[in-house]
């Protein structure tokens, strides 16, 4: 498959077997550690990943999310800011089967922590609403969270940075109530448990509320049982 790149040259992908199938497009790996997201031809606009976004995400180079490599586009070089792609390539990340759950305490705080700061301070200063923020979007690497396929995410220029930053904190809640209830089976008594968990106000920081809620506690799990 042939592609300009986002510095407008041409790069070319011999095909590879597809080691994933999405809702908006197929994976494959085209060098060792490399992977290749390409869209399908069917993909809404909506769930590609934008110049804007990915200059964004690679500048940042941030510890909570994947790294992205290139972005690429098939029939004419990128134009635009608001050119969508048609493929990116990023740096692959191993599955991991780390439980959130059970996660040691500390650990999580510096991960809720470095995700704030991530989406309520650096992301809302570039304008950048984070979207599709969920537990299949996160891959546990040694401890650490990262998100991955922020393609949905976009620049809003004509929205107040206030306002994203309310925005992007409601959006981390919702990753860690995804996060919370995919990673076990709850009762109902523990369910009523992690939803008081996860209520947080939204003018003070979500990482020192969760601190002061895990005061005690070894970890997620010791809370539900124990509280």
């Amino acid at each position: 498959m042939r592609y300009f790149n986002e510095k407008g040259k041409v790069v070319e992908f011999q095909s590879q077997e597809t080691c994933m199938y999405g809702t908006s497009a197929f994976i494959t790996i085209p060098s060792q550690g490399v992977c290749l997201k390409e869209y399908y031809n069917e993909t809404d606009s909506r769930a590609r990943m934008t110049w804007q976004t990915f200059q964004i995400i690679r500048s940042l180079s941030s510890s909570f999310t994947y790294s992205l490599y290139s972005l690429l586009r098939k029939n004419a070089p990128f134009d635009s800011e608001q050119n969508v792609a048609d493929a990116y390539l990023y740096f692959y990340i191993p599955e991991s089967h780390e439980a959130f759950l059970t996660m040691d305490k500390e650990i999580l705080l510096e991960n809720v922590e470095g995700l704030e700061h991530l989406l309520v301070s650096l992301f809302a200063n570039e304008k950048l609403k984070a979207e599709d923020l969920k537990k299949e979007n996160v891959i546990i690497e040694n401890g650490w969270m990262r998100l991955i396929d922020l393609d949905n995410c976009r620049v809003e220029f004509s929205e107040v940075i206030e306002d994203i930053r309310h925005w992007n904190k409601e959006r981390l809640r919702l990753l860690l109530k995804s996060c919370l209830f995919m990673d076990s089976c709850f009762s109902q008594a523990f369910k009523q448990k992690a939803q008081e968990l996860i209520c947080f106000n939204q003018e003070q920081s979500i990482s020192l509320q969760l601190k002061r809620k895990l005061n005690g506690y070894s970890n997620l799990e010791a809370y539900l049982k124990f509280h």
